[in-house]
């Protein structure tokens, strides 16, 4: 098909000891003492945040939104289903058994047309592709296709793989048509969650442009520095960084900052999206 392939994973070994592999930033697989700038954030802005970090509420110029959360999940949840001709560059950032970084590149026709890679921050080192021809869906793993694209968890088991898997929960929102962040807001507010959960706008100047940003900040009662952060477009209302920080309840280290560029003025040539191709029936 006219894309290539992703390259066969990177063993541990490779990830933490050796340079990335082709696919990968080419920089050592080491976490940087500084963060790479946040491109939605202005040049004038000396206080960049470290890897991982994320800015109690109400600090940092960082105000309680108006919105209420669940309105603000579902105008998020139907922006990504109404991408079109966009081109997404991410970025993934991990610290937890394995340190390293990758990055993917994803192409969105419309919703019948696409080509979705990601990285999982439990499988950092293998690309993973969801594509789509002409309606016809499948997953790529290893070089193959697979018509199974698999299923996002609900309620507390999707609290549970989040910071494991929430890259591939984009993607799969982004095939789909399917609500991501409405299903993950909604089981993070409830009382059993063991989070509490907060809300927040600010307006920072891109470039020439004022912009205005959403973030909600999820902080475990139970471990107060466990601690994730969603970041949002406010005027296209799309995913830009999200980050999972702490330890988990197996207390084991899971930091992952995942950062999104999107465009919407690349053109994107069809023929670069091939149809799936399987090896046997559905």
């Amino acid at each position: 098909m006219p894309s290539p392939a992703p390259k066969p994973a990177a063993s541990k070994e490779d990830l933490v000891k050796k340079p990335p592999v082709e696919d990968m930033i080419p920089e050592p697989i080491l976490v940087p003492s500084t963060a790479p700038r946040d491109p939605h954030l202005p040049k004038s802005n000396a206080k960049q945040e470290k890897p991982f970090e994320v800015k109690r509420p109400n600090s940092g110029g960082w105000k309680k939104a108006e919105s209420k959360l669940t309105a603000l999940a579902e105008s998020f949840d139907q922006s990504i289903s109404n991408l079109k001709g966009t081109s997404l560059e991410a970025s993934l950032l991990i610290e937890a058994e394995l340190v390293g970084s990758n990055k993917s590149s994803s192409k969105i026709i419309d919703n019948q047309n696409y080509e979705i890679q990601y990285q999982v921050p439990a499988d950092p080192a293998n690309t993973h592709v969801i594509g789509g021809r002409d309606g016809v869906e499948g997953a790529m793993e290893d070089g193959k296709w697979s018509h199974s694209v698999g299923e996002m968890p609900t309620g507390e088991a999707l609290l549970r793989e989040w910071p494991r898997q929430f890259p591939k929960y984009i993607a799969m929102a982004i095939s789909r048509d399917e609500p991501v962040f409405a299903k993950v807001f909604q089981v993070l507010e409830s009382s059993k969650s063991g989070f509490t959960v907060t809300t927040e706008t600010q307006n920072l100047n891109v470039g020439d442009h004022e912009v205005p940003f959403i973030r909600v900040v999820a902080i475990s009662k139970r471990d107060p520095n466990r601690i994730w952060e969603f970041r949002f477009d406010g005027a296209r209302k799309l995913p830009v960084t999200i980050k999972v920080a702490g330890v988990n309840e197996k207390g084991k280290k899971e930091n992952a900052q995942w950062v999104a560029r999107w465009s919407f003025s690349k053109p994107i040539d069809p023929a670069t999206i091939g149809k799936p191709k399987f090896d046997t029936a559905p």
